[in-house]
């Protein structure tokens, strides 16, 4: 097969891939000489952050503080726990964690070329799609969207956003050469997700991807089978170990104990008098009146709590840095009743779950957070004392903001899970369209505020589908010029 395809009409030369993977190198370390200068890796996540303990447990007491934290799975935190062990002063762990986190940013954007490619868009396209996702703002320069940039940020947004993107190439590779340890490779990186992330859940997302690894590999001899059913069964004890360690300890059988406040977005809408209403009715309790993730003395006090568990890594209501300690053991109470007066409150107003799943879908296809639709009823979170206006759109600039841009991503993004969804045959499309599906429902279920920073997690391969989308509607109009199959085949192919 020719190693070289023409742009076509796209005017641009022949492109080897060796040469796209130089050029997206060289474009993404220009582009991050500057700006890194004007907008500089921060570690201030570190103090504030709600998923990330005191560093001064992570430093002094690492293995105690992971055992007990029961708000976050324990990997990204032993991540930065170790870091900071090894590198105690703070300004060379900055330069350490700017390092990996700019690492990251290449790696995500070589990887869209090599995805796209693998998906079988033209070289063209791929590397176009990379290209753009360089400049990506969701990425770099999310600032401007009042939210720090995930290449910029210490939290676990950027090393979850390459992990899935590993996977993926994973499940390419595997399809392309048929080697079982891709699929093996598969299943671990699936499981460290988990243990990353309580969004991946131990069930809802680790065993649906162990059954897609065990369809694909029907064709393969008994014994690879076999091995990986190995791989499989351990893969999954490991993705499960973080929700049965809490029910051991707290009787909770969860990734995170934000749960129930997490899903208590769904209430963001009711009107205080509704909520009153039912507290005096007695189908929930007063606790439905109190913002959710109000720091845990608000919660010590509503349960008039003074007794304390004797664990320093339970029992302190602030960090190191003065912030709140969400580790706190009342989170996990309060929690559950947020959880249980939800249900309930959903129940008797389902209008409420129409709305707020509108609103979050609304949120997820724009590029800001906090973009609400309707009044809210009370502060989205409790620590965070600010006031958000109901959207409003007045002119061109704001019908263009708030519902062109929206509509355009949505009517994409659909686009590209439907091409997946038709290629489900094929393992890569199906774990794509899951993927892609997985993301969608979960964002919109479990929170309203963020879902736009739960979907920038899957836009690599969201470009990477895009480019395979145009490769497939202009070469049938005879815009990009080709040889038949050149984007299908895979990298180590040469081809």
């Amino acid at each position: 097969m020719d190693k070289k395809m023409s742009f076509g009409k796209l005017g641009v030369g022949a492109l080897h891939h060796v040469y796209a993977v130089a050029v997206l190198t060289v474009l993404f370390l220009t582009t991050r000489l500057f700006l890194f200068t004007g907008f500089p890796f921060s570690m201030n996540f570190l103090k504030i952050g709600m998923q990330l303990l005191d560093p001064v447990e992570l430093k002094g007491h690492l293995s105690g503080a992971l055992f007990y934290q029961h708000t976050q799975p324990p990997l990204f935190n032993a991540m930065v726990g170790e870091i900071l062990r090894l590198v105690p002063d703070e300004g060379t762990a900055l330069t350490v964690f700017a390092f990996l986190y700019s690492v990251t940013g290449l790696l995500l954007v070589l990887g869209v070329y090599v995805l796209a490619v693998n998906l079988g868009a033209s070289r063209a396209w791929s590397f176009a799609a990379a290209a753009v996702y360089t400049f990506w703002p969701p990425n770099i320069l999310e600032q401007i969207f009042n939210h720090p940039p995930p290449e910029k940020w210490l939290s676990y947004d950027y090393p979850v956003m390459l992990f899935l993107l590993a996977m993926t190439l994973c499940m390419a590779m595997f399809r392309n050469s048929g080697k079982l340890r891709w699929l093996g490779s598969f299943l671990l990186l699936s499981a460290t997700i988990v243990w990353t992330r309580p969004f991946f859940h131990s069930l809802m997302w680790f065993v649906p991807t162990m059954i897609l690894a065990i369809l694909a590999m029907r064709s393969c001899k008994k014994a690879e089978r076999l091995g990986l059913l190995v791989v499989a069964s351990l893969a999954l004890v490991l993705s499960l170990a973080p929700a049965v360690k809490n029910q051991i300890l707290y009787g909770w059988f969860t990734d995170s104990s934000f749960q129930g406040m997490n899903i208590a977005s769904r209430t963001l809408f009711l009107s205080p008098d509704i909520i009153e209403g039912e507290v005096d009715k007695g189908t929930v309790t007063p606790l439905a009146l109190i913002p959710r993730f109000s720091e845990p003395e608000v919660y010590l006090d509503y349960y008039g709590e003074d007794d304390l568990t004797g664990n320093v890594f339970l029992d302190r209501v602030d960090k190191s840095t003065g912030h709140p300690n969400w580790n706190h053991f009342i989170m996990i109470r309060a929690s559950r009743e947020y959880g249980a007066n939800t249900r309930v409150l959903m129940k008797a107003h389902p209008m409420e779950l129409v709305k707020t799943t509108f609103n979050g879908i609304f949120i997820f296809f724009g590029f800001e957070s906090h973009q609400f639709l309707w009044p809210l009823g009370s502060r989205p979170w409790g620590f965070w004392d600010v006031d958000f206006a109901p959207v409003r759109v007045d002119g061109f600039g704001s019908l263009l903001h708030y519902v062109g841009v929206p509509v355009i991503f949505a009517i994409v993004f659909f686009t590209v899970m439907y091409q997946m969804y038709r290629r489900r045959g094929d393992p890569l499309f199906l774990f794509i369209f899951f993927l892609m599906a997985y993301t969608f429902i979960v964002s919109n279920i479990a929170e309203l505020g963020h879902n736009n920073l739960f979907r920038k997690q899957i836009d690599p391969m969201l470009f990477a589908g895009v480019a395979l989308w145009l490769t497939r509607l202009l070469e049938g109009q005879g815009v990009l010029a080709s040889p038949p199959g050149s984007g299908e085949r895979d990298l180590s192919s040469g081809g």
